[in-house]
């Protein structure tokens, strides 16, 4: 309930209020699962994201830890990445 009125909290409620599409690719694996099978696809978004040549920041164990900014294509730079928050959930 917010402000006396009650609120669903449902998946399709959400989805239909912030007008977001249904899954793009349906047989891609989860997240969750692509987490347990630790399938982080890296290079992949190393790939898609980074100007040719340049790399990961590595932990000192050599686990990718973020991308630099600098290292970024344009348009990658305009969007709201965190590789540094996000990497603690994506590699352990």
């Amino acid at each position: 309930m917010v402000q006396g009125t009650d609120i669903s909290f449902a998946a399709r409620d959400i989805k239909r209020v912030l007008k977001l599409k249904s899954n793009p690719f349906p047989n891609a694996p989860s997240y969750h699962e692509r987490k347990a099978n630790k399938n982080y696809r890296l290079e992949e978004v190393q790939e898609c994201l980074c100007l040719e040549g340049r790399e990961w920041v590595l932990h000192k164990d050599g686990r990718p830890h973020h991308l630099r900014r600098n290292d970024l294509e344009p348009m990658a730079k305009g969007s709201e990445f965190s590789f540094e928050k996000s990497s603690k959930d994506l590699i352990m």
